[in-house]
């Protein structure tokens, strides 16, 4: 009789092929509750680090040797530890505590906690959302009143109804979320592909230009100048990539205004979230990007890449959609990277 194999990480490396027998064997073997143990503590993690080695004590002035810990005495002959890598389709465990901690740090920040003030539930705050242009018509999901699911891309215009290949623009397909056609161009001759990936390489600059521009147009909108605004408020923000159905990064962020300094002091009576949501949306006209800086002048690739965006106040759980979104953006689903695309001309670092 033929024993099917199972996946089970058994040793070293990520997934091992362990047959019925081994499982029972090791179910039965005297180290078994110290194995299921070492499994516990790390939150049974899927993908566990091993480690091997020893710990030693030295006493300096003799230089006697002692042995403290050794991995020989663990099961296997190895400890491990949690992999702690972010996403869900490698490790639904370690990537639920790293969902819990964001959303714990991003509740901080709105609400108080953990050393912040719950003071900080006042002031201004909104929650935005920063995405990409049209790049061509893609099959979508759209929704009505009460969440009822619309045509993909109704027609509208008998007198446009192909394009300029001759294929047809309307989809009177009703999508699902599973479908692979999401995100997929309707005339791929027809989408500038050029535009996508430039926008994607260069999102992070656009964002550095609207955490540079946003204090300048709340000035500008305040009335006084930059170095005053410097003396009456502190913009604060968290923000989150993620990638659309499309393939085009967007980010979500919570803007918020504090007093000036580390004490999380609310800023003065006239800075308000609508003063507040004036100014991103300026800050949104106002962002450029001209590509010739990457591709030189040549006409076909020159692009001036901008954002377009939704604001909505946290009178939403932002806490929950931020963290919701941060998992989101690691999360299994076929469309995230698991390295970032730079140009090698516009490799930055930035801590907020």
């Amino acid at each position: 009789m033929t024993v099917p194999a199972t996946t089970f990480s058994l040793a070293d490396g990520p997934e091992s092929r362990a047959s019925a027998h081994d499982l029972l064997t090791l179910a039965t073997s005297e180290d078994f509750a110290r194995w299921e143990a070492q499994l516990a503590a790390t939150g049974n993690c899927a993908n566990p680090v091993r480690l091997h080695g020893r710990i030693d004590a030295i006493d300096r002035v003799t230089g006697e040797k002692a042995a403290i810990y050794d991995t020989a005495s663990e099961p296997g002959g190895v400890l491990r530890i949690p992999c702690g890598n972010r996403r869900e389709h490698i490790c639904p465990a370690c990537s639920d505590v790293y969902k819990g901690d964001a959303r714990q740090i991003i509740r901080s920040g709105l609400t108080g906690g953990k050393g912040i003030p719950e003071s900080v539930a006042t002031h201004p705050c909104v929650f935005v959302t920063l995405t990409a242009p049209g790049f061509g018509p893609v099959h979508t999901i759209r929704t009505g009143r009460g969440s009822r699911r619309l045509a993909c891309r109704p027609r509208r215009d008998a007198h446009q109804r192909r394009c300029p290949h001759g294929r047809d623009l309307p989809c009177p397909r009703h999508h699902h979320e599973d479908d692979p056609r999401l995100g997929t161009p309707i005339c791929p001759d027809c989408y500038d592909y050029t535009g996508h990936v430039l926008f994607n390489a260069l999102a992070p600059e656009l964002w550095r230009r609207f955490t540079i521009y946003l204090p300048r147009q709340l000035a500008r909108l305040a009335g006084i100048t930059q170095r005053q605004l410097r003396r009456e408020v502190r913009v604060r923000f968290v923000k989150v990539a993620e990638y659309q159905h499309r393939g085009t990064i967007h980010y979500h962020a919570v803007i918020r205004l504090d007093a000036p300094g580390d004490s999380h002091q609310p800023p003065p009576p006239r800075y308000t979230a609508q003063l507040l949501e004036q100014a991103i949306r300026a800050t949104v006209v106002a962002v450029r990007y001209d590509t010739a800086a990457v591709t030189g002048d040549d006409l076909p690739l020159r692009r001036i890449l901008r954002f377009g965006t939704q604001n909505r106040h946290p009178g939403h759980p932002a806490d929950e959609q931020l963290a919701w979104h941060r998992q989101g953006a690691v999360a299994a689903g076929g469309r995230q990277l698991h390295r970032q695309i730079r140009h090698q001309d516009h490799q930055r670092s930035r801590t907020s």
